[in-house]
């Protein structure tokens, strides 16, 4: 009969939460992505745009148009650091999901183990007896004549 683990809930369980710590941290690393994007698509058209900001017709309007460009850098970038911040606590906690399911993985395999040394140990025992009883069987008809 194959031994069942009492705590196989459990570990499906921690397999489903490591399950959803991974699509989260995908999650997270695609909108890191798209950010990082979004700030190199910014600093791009920035660059692009430097020749229209320098032209003469432009140069009343540059230092507001300079200061509106630095703060939707900035605001891209701040928002990358946390996307950034997002995937790393992420990261953090499938690792520690992942951690907790070996935990089980592993107490599973050696309760596992235990109970087939366990099994085999009764059957050993068993094996013994029956030996013991086959012995004093086949001895007990040639014991009176053993001690004379």
């Amino acid at each position: 009969m194959p031994h069942v683990y009492p705590l196989e809930q459990v570990l499906r369980l921690r397999q489903q939460q490591e399950n959803q710590r991974k699509e989260q941290l995908a999650m997270a690393e695609v909108l890191r992505r798209e950010r990082a994007h979004g700030l190199d698509a910014l600093l791009d058209t920035m660059e692009e745009q430097m020749a229209v900001a320098c032209s003469p017709d432009m140069l009343e309007h540059r230092d507001r148009y300079m200061d509106y460009q630095s703060q939707r850098i900035e605001a891209a970038r701040q928002t990358l650091q946390r996307a950034t911040e997002s995937c790393s606590l992420a990261q953090a906690e499938l690792t520690a999901a992942a951690l907790e399911k070996k935990k089980f993985e592993r107490h599973r395999e050696l309760s596992l183990q235990n109970l087939e040394r366990q099994r085999l140990a009764a059957e050993q025992q068993v094996l013994d007896e029956c030996a013991t009883q086959m012995f004093v069987r086949t001895r007990g008809g040639n014991s009176e004549n053993t001690w004379q």
